[in-house]
């Protein structure tokens, strides 16, 4: 096997039953648009490419690789969100579909508009870098608790030229910013039970942050409430407080809000139909 053709065929009949052909397929394309540098238009144009000893050695690497497990992404070292490539490692989430459509609702609302934003747990930085890639001259800050996820932010935002503020901050305790008032709050936050580890893929439970993910089964709305809090107190006039949620808690989510004082809400629903994302206002 010695062409881009030929590697194409290799992902397609290596990786295991664990994807469908037509993930393979986009498996394939995305590495050997990258180890090529090629585009799509490319990739079809150069299938008869020889290519170099390196990249087939590295080809049966990812695919070893991805078969036992590790995420696509990581092993690509590149997740795509909302028209940016973040650098996507173990130190932090793998972005997702669901949180594009949340940077997507944000913009639909606050478009061509000047803006201080607060991403609260930005993770890679992906929401903070998209709001910021659209908005921009809006004023964007994200936070997090953990170092090793800011540093990838930070990674992120010098890659895509994007001046965005990563700042240290635990999401129960945002005392270092009560003196700021933001236009937009936004938060992806933990939110799945830990009783649920069980039922999800091993590839997220085996590469992924688990601080990212879990939240105690008995106060499962724990960030959403300490940042609703924060929200009430710290938004200007008319803003807006935006949260990924999960699907089984949106109704609880938005029950606690109203609680806290927010009259305005709207839970909306994903592509695929579960409530996922939750736009508040006082």
């Amino acid at each position: 096997m010695n062409t881009v053709g030929q590697m194409l065929l290799k992902f397609n009949t290596e990786l295991n039953d664990d994807f469908s052909n037509r993930e393979k397929k986009q498996i394939g394309k995305l590495f050997m648009m990258d180890y090529m540098s090629y585009d799509g238009s490319e990739l079809i144009l150069n299938k008869n490419e020889q290519v170099p000893e390196n990249i087939k050695n590295r080809v049966s690497t990812v695919i070893t690789e991805i078969n036992n497990g590790t995420p696509v992404q990581y092993v690509l070292g590149a997740s795509h969100f909302y028209g940016l490539e973040i650098k996507s490692d173990p130190r932090a989430l793998i972005p997702r579909p669901e949180t594009e459509e949340l940077v997507d609702w944000i913009l639909k609302k606050w478009k061509d508009t000047n803006i201080n934003i607060l991403d609260v747990g930005t993770g890679s930085g992906c929401i903070a870098l998209a709001l910021k890639a659209n908005l921009e001259n809006s004023r964007v800050t994200g936070v997090d608790v953990i170092q090793h996820a800011l540093d990838l932010a930070n990674e992120n935002a010098e890659n895509l030229n994007l001046d965005v503020s990563f700042k240290f901050a635990n999401a129960m305790n945002l005392s270092s910013f009560s003196s700021k008032k933001w236009d937009v709050i936004v938060s992806n936050p933990p939110y799945i039970p830990i009783e649920e580890e069980t039922e999800m893929q091993d590839n997220v439970i085996q590469h992924e942050p688990k601080t990212a993910l879990f939240v105690p089964n008995e106060n499962p709305l724990i960030f959403y409430k300490a940042i609703g809090i924060y929200a009430k107190n710290h938004l200007n006039d008319g803003g807006s407080l935006y949260f990924e949620v999960h699907e089984n808690l949106a109704q609880l989510v938005k029950s606690t809000l109203q609680k806290l004082g927010f009259s305005k809400i709207e839970v909306k629903k994903d592509l695929q139909d579960k409530e996922r994302m939750i736009h508040a206002q006082l």
